[in-house]
C-alpha cells in the first residue's frame, strides 16, 4: 500500500534563497512551518519547549545555531567542503550587505564555517553481529572526528493502517541527480510523533509511555529490536533489517495499528562540514 507524500518529490523552490517553500505536487511544504530548528548536539531534547526545541519552526528572521546548514548556490550545505567560494554560505554578510543605517540586520557566519557537533563513536555491534544497516560496513570515520551540521524537516504520514498495509518510510536525499549514500554521505535520524487523541503509544525503556520517540538511528538495523521499548529511545534502531535503502521502505514506523492519519515523522539529516555534497531535493515515500 505505497503512497508517495504529496504525489511527487519534495523539491526545493529555488526562487528564494534560502527556499521559502518546497513544492510537493498540489501541496506545499513551507519553510516557516515544516523546516524546524535543529536543536543542539546529537539528540536534541524532545517536547520541552524553548528556542532550541526541534518542534519550533525555523523562521528567516532567526539567527541560526552553529550546527545548522545554510542554503547556497542551489542547495543546502554544511560548510565550504567544495572549495568554491560561491558554494560556501558561511561568510561574513556584514561586509557585503550591511545597511549602515541598520547595522544589526546582518550576521557574520564565517565563524560557523567548520562548526557544528561531532556525532561520535556509536556501537554497531550487538550479540557479535554488525548491525550497521548494510551488514558489512562500519560507522564512517567522519562521524567520529568531524563536525556535522543538520537540517530537520517534518512530514505527516498519510497511510491509514486501519485500511491495511503498513506506513513505513523511504527517504532519499539527493544532490542533483545523485542519491547520497546513507551513513557514508549523511547521517539520518528519525523521530516519530503520535498526533492522535488516544493514549501515548510509545513505550520507553524506563517504562513510561510518550507521544514522541527519541531520535532513532536510521543506520542501525532493527534485527535484534523485538520489543517496542527497544525501538523508541535515542539511538534506537529503525532501519528495517534486510531492506535496500534505495528501493524498500527501510525506516520502520512503530505506530502501525492506530489507523487514521495520526503519525508524524521528523527527519534530522546531518552532513559533515568538510563535505562537498549538497542537498538539492528530498524524496519521502510512505507505504
Amino acid at each position: 500500500m505505497a503512497n508517495h507524500y504529496g504525489g511527487t518529490i519534495l523539491g526545493f523552490n529555488t526562487s528564494n534563497n534560502p527556499p521559502g517553500t518546497w513544492t510537493s505536487g498540489s501541496s506545499n511544504i513551507t519553510f516557516s512551518t515544516d523546516f524546524m530548528n535543529v536543536g543542539p548536539g546529537l539528540n536534541p531534547s524532545v517536547n520541552i519547549g524553548g528556542t532550541t526545541d526541534p518542534f519550533n519552526a525555523y523562521t528567516h528572521t532567526t539567527i541560526i545555531p552553529n550546527n545548522m546548514m545554510m542554503w547556497a548556490n542551489g542547495g543546502l550545505r554544511a560548510g565550504q567542503g567544495g572549495g568554491q567560494p560561491k558554494d560556501n554560505p558561511f561568510i561574513d554578510y556584514t561586509q557585503y550587505y550591511e545597511d549602515v543605517n541598520t547595522p544589526v540586520n546582518q550576521e557574520d557566519y564565517s565563524i560557523y564555517d567548520v562548526s557544528g557537533f561531532i556525532i561520535g563513536t556509536i556501537s554497531y555491534n550487538q550479540s557479535g553481529v554488525n548491525i550497521y544497516y548494510d551488514g558489512t560496513s562500519s560507522q564512517p570515520s567522519w562521524q567520529t572526528n568531524t563536525n556535522a551540521k543538520s537540517i530537520v524537516i517534518r512530514a505527516d504520514n498519510p497511510i491509514d493502517t486501519g485500511l491495511g498495509g503498513t506506513n513505513n518510510v523511504k527517504i532519499l536525499v539527493k544532490d542533483g541527480t545523485n542519491t547520497l549514500v546513507l551513513g557514508s554521505d549523511y547521517f539520518l535520524q528519525v523521530l516519530e510523533e503520535y498526533i492522535g487523541t488516544g493514549s501515548p503509544p510509545y513505550l520507553l525503556i524506563n517504562g513510561t509511555n510518550a507521544k514522541f520517540t527519541g531520535w532513532r538511528d536510521a543506520q542501525k538495523s532493527n534485527q535484534f529490536a523485538g520489543s517496542p521499548a527497544a525501538k523508541t529511545g535515542n539511538g534506537a534502531p529503525c532501519f528495517i533489517n534486510g531492506s535496500n535503502y534505495l528501493t524498500d521502505f527501510f525506516v520502520e514506523t512503530i505506530n502501525q495499528n492506530t489507523g487514521g492519519n495520526t503519525v508524524r515523522h521528523y527527519f534530522r539529516i546531518n552532513l559533515p562540514t568538510n563535505s562537498a555534497k549538497k542537498i538539492t531535493s528530498i524524496e519521502i515515500t510512505f507505504g
